[in-house]
């Protein structure tokens, strides 16, 4: 890195909020939270969301700049392919964009590649191993981390999200039927409680179906996907995070076992490592960061 007395600037461009901090060092400094639609409203809005970042950077020596996108990219993470939820984001050259805003070094990834790469860190793990990150929040996100290094595909994606769920044909956002996420996401629970259990907030949901059909369900459905991916990845660890892992009653004792029944025999399933993350607000800007620092000194993570 340059020099110690600048700062590496972390976004996290979430489906409600977009969170920015500085880090120097290894801790976040300056979080600011603002709703999506303040900054993220009309046309150019890439542009409008380099300029928010550029204006946060107003005053400060800057080292490179790192956002976390709810979406898919390219390959080569310059361009936006798909936001769902931030449609007017999808297509554009954001890379280009930032950077003539903001003249610095920019590093884009999905959103769990970032999550991931700050919880490797906070949880003390070496990084030469096969790091499993499912971050469960509005969707359902996921990364993969091999020795260090993100693993590009031909179209750069990683989704284990959008693997299709047998009997299954409910239309995701992606466009295709019978996504996972449509039914362990935090999407499909706020549609559980309104249909079901109108009277509770969201966050006692898994309290209130608890023992249910759809409570037995729900753990299927992400085990099985979950004990998929371990079987053909065999990871050193599955980290699991995002705002509906942490929230009360979420079943981590229930889906240990049944990942561990449907993962093969004797391993993985002996010695499946399974972590949960550390419940931070700064998650995605500090792993944000830290996945910029990263590329900043290694070229690679």
């Amino acid at each position: 890195m340059e020099s110690t007395d600048k700062y590496i600037i972390g976004a996290d461009v979430g489906g409600t909020n977009i969170r920015v901090g500085r880090m120097r060092g290894f801790e976040i400094e300056e979080l600011v939270k603002v709703p999506l639609s303040d900054v993220l409203s009309g046309d150019k809005q890439p542009e409008k969301l380099a300029r928010f970042i550029a204006d946060y950077c107003q005053g400060i020596s800057v080292a490179a700049v790192a956002v976390g996108l709810p979406g898919t990219l390219d390959r080569d993470c310059r361009r936006v392919l798909k936001t769902p939820n931030i449609p007017g984001l999808s297509g554009s050259d954001l890379k280009s964009i930032m950077q003539a805003y903001l003249q610095v070094p920019i590093f884009l990834e999905n959103d769990a590649v970032m999550l991931l790469s700050g919880d490797i860190h906070r949880l003390e793990l070496d990084r030469r191993g096969v790091y499993l990150g499912c971050y469960i929040g509005t969707g359902l996100g996921s990364a993969l981390y091999i020795n260090g290094a993100v693993p590009k595909g031909a179209n750069g994606i990683s989704e284990m999200g959008h693997m299709p769920v047998f009997g299954k044909d409910e239309l995701c956002s992606c466009g295709n039927r019978g996504c996972a996420e449509n039914y362990v996401s935090g999407r499909y629970l706020q549609k559980l409680r309104s249909e079901k259990y109108p009277d509770i907030h969201i966050s006692e949901i898994f309290t209130a179906f608890r023992g249910t059909e759809e409570y037995s369900e729900y753990i299927e459905i992400l085990s099985v996907i979950l004990a998929g991916t371990v079987n053909l990845l065999d990871p050193t660890a599955v980290i699991i995070g995002g705002g509906v892992a942490s929230m009360k009653g979420f079943p981590k004792e229930e889906l240990f076992e049944r990942v561990c029944f449907h993962a093969m025999k004797p391993v993985p399933a002996k010695n499946l490592k399974i972590l949960y993350s550390p419940e931070r607000e700064d998650a995605g800007v500090f792993g944000a960061a830290v996945f910029a620092r990263c590329m900043l000194e290694t070229h690679r993570l």
